[in-house]
């Protein structure tokens, strides 16, 4: 599995074919994500960790400019976009070799699997931190359209972006 989190001002999603937006943020997190073949033996406490991380680390500034702040800190949200191309093997000629990323119904399934997990995980982290509810779900976590031909507008924050790759 590998992430793209990108820190930004605002991004949005374009859905090319159905010329509408489907994501629309302001300050937050992007993050793209691509899941390759070995990902198919990642389970549900895999995707937990990872969403825990993405969700707890410390990218945004605080008072003092410096980079403390996590997500939820700054009540921020996040848009979820899948990306095969992340798992790209460029090494040999000039075309990239896709024959990594992971077959496409498979993907989506674990694309599906992720969103839903990043927004339970959210939602709890609201309830212990806040002791409240999280107002809207959808405001906080949203998401590109799987096998969409979609552009990505942002504006990267800092610019801050963070490479993850999840191999265990």
């Amino acid at each position: 599995m590998k992430i793209v989190l990108q820190r930004v001002k605002n991004a949005s999603v374009y859905l090319v074919d159905e010329q509408r937006y489907c994501a629309n943020i302001e300050q937050g997190l992007v993050a793209l994500i691509g899941f390759c073949k070995d990902d198919i033996r990642k389970n549900q406490n895999d995707f937990i960790k990872i969403a825990k991380k993405i969700l707890n680390l410390r990218i945004f500034e605080d008072d003092q400019g410096k980079m403390n702040l996590s997500l939820w800190q700054i009540k921020g949200s996040i848009i979820v976009v899948s990306q095969f191309t992340l798992c790209a093997d460029c090494y040999k000629g000039n075309r990239p070799s896709f024959v990594e990323s992971l077959e496409m119904d498979l993907a989506e399934k674990l694309y599906i699997d992720f969103i839903n997990i990043i927004k339970q995980e959210y939602h709890k982290i609201f309830l212990e931190k806040y002791n409240e509810e999280i107002p809207n779900l959808d405001f906080y976590v949203q998401t590109g359209k799987f096998r969409s031909n979609m552009q990505v507008q942002l504006i990267n924050d800092g610019p801050v972006t963070i490479v993850i790759e999840y191999n265990d």
